[in-house]
């Protein structure tokens, strides 16, 4: 499959600066795309690599989509464009070699042979020094595209070699259009998206069907702040973690089998909490729930708002932030997110 750059949501100012690279007379040959997980930097790095080898580039520097070389990436064996990819812990030095080898010679298909370090900071020491070598002394019409979320643990000699560009999280309205495109369900989307942090990995985990049932029951729990039976969170935590390690193993084939949270769990839980009391402050301050991501809940927000106020979800959200950090490292998970829901759920009596 081809990604071009106008297939690309967000980083506006970025998808720029790389069309501006892409049209010079001399375009770049080393570029370091770095960020946070999840925002799109082998999906942009991968985009560029087309519109670089295409052969008959539109106006604004993107690929085709139509020529001998657009054509071999979308059937997924164009010879031009190398990807280096960690095995286990670490990108080996073989590795590096063998990709730098291949650069020696003329493209055959595209404009220019193009080179992907994806997770570049995982290459070990002599990988990292064999790839400079190349650097160095790059070969004509070759792009270097490496990416990380990590730059600082690369060499300082390969970063100085490299011009970099970096890429913020995806926003929420991005998130939702690309998640919606993909064909996912719209009520799931927008919570989801809203729940990322601006990371379509993110994203894309939390809209999948096996998490609904977790974020209808944190929902419902949450909704219920300030007026359930206090000793009802030992049975919610337990309950809680059941779903949380059954959806986290969905993808990995396994079954639930965790007692308590697990610390991406408990993370993922506090920042949902953190996302429905944002929400319920929002309506406490007049503002429609029908306009916010959980607007599935109106009525609930509607509900909690009354009960709580505003002053009530106030301290309810810094609770939540003067907890959050201490909260991940306790290695009591289940006592820990029992705790923080006593205190959430008296911060909200009315």
């Amino acid at each position: 499959m081809m990604t071009r750059l106008a297939d690309l949501r967000g980083h506006t100012a970025q998808l720029a600066a790389i069309r501006r690279m892409l049209g010079r007379q001399h375009p770049i040959h080393a570029l370091l795309l770095v960020g946070p997980d999840g925002v799109g930097k082998t999906t942009l790095a991968n985009a560029m690599a087309a519109a670089r080898c295409c052969l008959q580039p539109t106006e604004d520097a993107d690929a085709c989509g139509a020529c001998r070389s657009c054509h071999a990436l979308l059937r997924g064996e164009h010879p031009d464009i190398q990807f280096v990819r960690r095995e286990g812990q670490g990108i080996k030095i073989d590795m590096v070699r063998d990709a730098t080898k291949r650069l020696r010679y003329d493209p055959v298909l595209g404009r220019a042979k193009v080179l992907v370090v994806e997770e570049a900071d995982r290459l070990r020491e002599e990988a990292g020094n064999a790839l400079l070598k190349t650097l160095e002394e790059p070969p004509g019409n070759t792009l270097f595209l490496l990416v990380s979320s990590r730059p600082q643990l690369l060499l300082d000699t390969i970063r100085s070699r490299c011009q970099s560009l970096r890429l913020g999280p995806l926003g929420a309205a991005d998130l939702e259009a690309i998640l919606l495109a993909e064909g996912r369900e719209p009520a799931l989307v927008r919570l989801a998206s809203s729940l990322a942090d601006g990371s379509l990995t993110a994203a894309r985990l939390r809209a999948e069907p096996s998490w609904r049932p977790v974020l209808e029951r944190l929902v419902a729990f949450g909704l219920s702040f300030g007026s359930h039976v206090l000793g009802s969170e030992v049975d919610f935590v337990q309950e809680l973690a059941a779903l949380l390690a059954a959806a986290e193993s969905e993808g990995e084939g396994g079954g639930a089998k965790s007692k308590g949270p697990s610390r991406d769990g408990l993370q993922w839980t506090v920042d949902a909490l953190r996302a429905l009391l944002r929400d319920a402050l929002l309506v406490s301050a007049g503002v429609d729930p029908r306009t916010l991501p959980h607007a599935p809940w109106a009525d609930g927000l509607r509900i909690l708002a009354d009960r709580a106020g505003t002053d009530g979800l106030a301290r309810a959200l810094d609770a939540l932030d003067v907890r959050d950090a201490s909260l991940v490292l306790n290695p009591q998970t289940s006592l820990a997110l029992e705790h923080l829901l006593v205190e959430l759920g008296t911060a909200c009596e009315g």
